[in-house]
């Protein structure tokens, strides 16, 4: 047989882009110039084809979620699912739709593995996702940005726009970790910004300011080198906005009053009329940081609520270094604290600074104080009150001061009491309850805070069951001066006698500096009288 050399074989081509690809014969072959896909004809209907047409064959420039066709969703049980009006024609959408519902950060390059620096990857998907000029502006551009589990490294600010919804998978999973000093790992913008020209703090307009942004679900730290910053999260001028479980770690180990570097977990910052409000922090911890929550600015109606403060200086900190002018002229209002645990923090939990008038209208409400105010000494060892309010028309509501156990404590007897709250407050504390002995001398009942030229009052409910058996309700006076303090006891009683329990009262200054700071109550119980049980709550104005 001869062999036939063949040189060349040629086959139908042409191009999509313009006049489509003619129809092929039956297993003709076809090749698309413009878009380098290759096609098979189908055949006749008549052949047994399935429809009249071209088959694309599978090569390297294949968009394999065209051909893959659509998706339709069918439920992980064994129950039938009807996603359309009716049964036989489902809701069926493509698969890079499907894919395309949740947006992830690693999509834009970001890989979180710690070493590589991805700041540039994890801005450019905020600017694609929020930012984009073709659609920032539509309800269907503002999308979840999924940040997987992982240490992503940036080295500087990431900023986040208007609208923005940026979601990890839990503290201490998902890790945002700043290399580089003084510099925010967030900050909020403009909504007018485009990715070349971010519109910072000083130039945030009232119309397009910071809204609507949620975040959860991540962990911000620092590394190692990184000994300042002065906000982790930089809010400024955001309003409307939640920031939920998030973790905020910094590198402030070592205590007991050293704050030459300081660290702030978030930094509330505001421009007069154009100021951050109406935000809420919930479930977020704040750890091994100066501040927790700082602001000095012109700021209003924020809401921290269920969070976790510990071995940190000082909690939530406002108005310290208000200016008193400008955006500053009055500081933050209206915050309120409620259900959050303090543990471990040197100095004041919640201090609010400045000058009557100014930074008003805070509540804390059903907080709980461990191991606070005593510059990791102890509870034996207060150095601060555990409040401060400096400023009036603040309350503390059912706030529970882990202080309070120590006060009757009989070896701490020389401990300096130092008020729970500090300032311009009226303090009620929560019931307690104490035995009397049969005492024929003067013996530690309780203490109260020296708080010269103001009253302080004891409540109580006194019971003897055995010798001298009486009930006797009555309120302890405390008329303190500078050099004095004066007892009145006002009581009634249901028996015999009142159980002949007295009250007297000395001021001592435990803590060896200049002046006295502690009032000692004492009661003496004659022995053979019987012993007494006191249920009593001790109130005063700081």
């Amino acid at each position: 047989m001869a062999v036939v050399q063949i040189s060349k074989i040629q086959h139908r081509r042409g191009k999509i882009g313009s006049s489509d690809l003619p129809q092929l014969a039956t297993a003709e072959i076809g090749w698309a110039i413009d878009t380098q896909q290759l096609f098979i004809g189908n055949g006749s209907v008549a052949e047994g084809a399935p429809a009249v047409g071209n088959t694309e064959i599978l090569t390297q420039n294949s968009n394999i979620f065209d051909l893959l066709g659509t998706y339709t969703f069918k439920g992980n049980t064994g129950a039938t699912v009807q996603t359309g009006e009716f049964s036989t024609n489902p809701v069926a959408r493509t698969l890079q739709q499907r894919l395309d519902d949740i947006v992830s950060i690693k999509s834009f390059g970001a890989t979180g593995d710690g070493t590589t620096d991805d700041t540039l990857a994890i801005q450019r998907a905020i600017d694609e996702v929020f930012l984009n000029s073709g659609d920032k502006f539509y309800t269907s551009s503002r999308r979840t940005l999924k940040i997987e589990a992982g240490t992503y490294k940036i080295t500087s600010t990431l900023y986040i726009p208007p609208y923005a919804t940026l979601v990890g998978d839990g503290k201490e999973k998902t890790v945002i970790r700043m290399f580089t000093n003084n510099t925010p790992s967030f900050a909020t913008i403009d909504g007018t910004s485009t990715s070349g020209n971010r519109i910072t703090y000083a130039n945030i307009t009232n119309s397009s300011r910071p809204k609507y942004i949620f975040i959860e679900g991540i962990t911000f730290d620092l590394d190692t080198t990184v000994t300042e910053v002065d906000g982790m999260f930089t809010v400024d001028c955001m309003t409307e906005s939640t920031l939920s479980r998030c973790k905020f770690k910094g590198n402030f180990t070592t205590r007991q009053g050293n704050v030459s570097n300081i660290t702030k977990g978030i930094n509330i910052r505001g421009l007069g009329a154009t100021t951050s409000e109406n935000n809420l922090f919930e479930n977020c911890e704040f750890e091994n940081l100066t501040y927790g929550v700082y602001s000095k600015y012109d700021v209003q109606n924020h809401n921290i609520k269920e969070c976790f403060f510990n071995f940190c200086h000082t909690g939530i900190d406002l108005a310290r270094d208000s200016s008193g002018s400008g955006s500053e002229s009055q500081g933050p209002k209206y915050f309120t604290i409620s259900n959050n645990i303090f543990d471990k923090v040197d100095d004041y939990a919640i201090a609010i600074h400045g000058t009557t008038g100014k930074s008003i209208g805070h509540t804390t409400n059903n907080n709980t104080f461990i191991d606070v105010s005593n510059n990791s000494n102890g509870p034996n060892s207060p150095q601060t009150s555990v409040i401060l309010f400096g400023t009036v028309l603040n309350s503390s509501v059912n706030d529970s001061f882990q202080r309070e156990e120590y006060i009757n404590d009989d070896s701490y007897s020389e401990v300096p009491f130092l008020p729970n709250i500090e300032g311009y407050n009226y303090t009620h504390s929560r019931v307690q309850e104490k035995t009397l002995d049969e005492q024929n001398g003067p013996t530690l009942f309780t203490k109260v805070p020296f708080t010269k030229n103001t009253i302080a009052y004891i409540d109580y409910v006194l019971v003897k069951t055995a010798g001298n058996v009486t009930t006797r309700t009555g309120r302890i006076t405390l008329t303190i001066t500078e050099s004095t303090v004066d007892v009145t006891d006002s009581y009634r009683h249901i028996g015999s006698n009142d159980g002949n329990v007295t009250f007297t009262a000395l001021m001592d200054d435990f803590d060896s500096t200049a002046g006295n700071e502690t009032v000692r109550v004492l009661f003496t119980n004659p022995i053979g009288d019987g012993i007494a049980t006191v249920r009593y709550s001790v109130s005063y104005f700081a």
